[in-house]
């Protein structure tokens, strides 16, 4: 209770995320040689080591056709087989990108991962969000403190009462280890807070002859 994403993650209104589907990346299969015209291979996903899911990949010049079973709830298998168009751009400083363009209907956009339903599309076209983005601003703020060092590691044994003093204690000021490279003298953290947004006390403005 009171970790990560339990806030609005699970509001009526918190829309399915990226965790919840199966994807295919395209700069993995480009990183790991795969999308060489003729080439043909397996992809799977798996839970504890026992596959859970696969599809069929049959590489063409500028097109990968994906092939696979598929069903809904009570529904009959059915047999997928369509292609999905590659486009590569070129990098500022040599080679080059690869890209799926979003083989739904009308869609067309330019993306590097593609999101498993019955047909893999885009995060839009799925209309699935990142699992950052339904979590609350207090969520965020904990996560940007613990990433940065500035808290320790939530125990699973610990309630919100304990996980709140543990926020209030990463709040006060620290005294890093390093001096500052330009004066030597002490580098003291008054307050950290994510990219965006604003400190709860802003410093006071400095008065005249102050």
């Amino acid at each position: 209770m009171g970790g990560i994403g339990s806030g609005r993650r699970w509001h009526f209104d918190a829309r399915k995320t990226t965790s919840n589907f199966r994807s295919i990346d395209v700069r993995h299969w480009h990183r790991d040689g795969l999308l060489n015209p003729g080439n043909q291979f397996g992809w799977n996903w798996s839970l504890d080591g026992a596959v859970t899911a696969s599809i069929h990949v049959r590489v063409e010049h500028r097109v990968v056709r994906l092939l696979y079973k598929t069903r809904g709830n009570g529904e009959d298998w059915r047999e997928m087989d369509y292609p999905v168009t590659l486009e590569s751009t070129e990098c500022n400083f040599g080679g080059s990108r690869k890209w799926f363009i979003c083989p739904a209907w009308g869609c067309r956009r330019r993306v590097a991962v593609l999101h498993g339903g019955a047909v893999f599309a885009c995060r839009t076209c799925h209309q699935i969000a990142y699992p950052s983005q339904n979590e609350t601003a207090p969520d965020r703020g904990r996560q940007y403190r613990k990433d940065q060092g500035l808290l320790p590691s939530e125990r699973p044994d610990q309630d919100k009462s304990q996980r709140d003093a543990t926020d209030d204690a990463g709040d006060q000021p620290r005294t890093l280890d390093l001096p500052c490279p330009h004066c030597g003298g002490r580098l003291i953290i008054i307050e950290s807070f994510p990219r965006g947004c604003q400190p709860r006390a802003p410093p006071p403005t400095p008065t005249a002859g102050a």
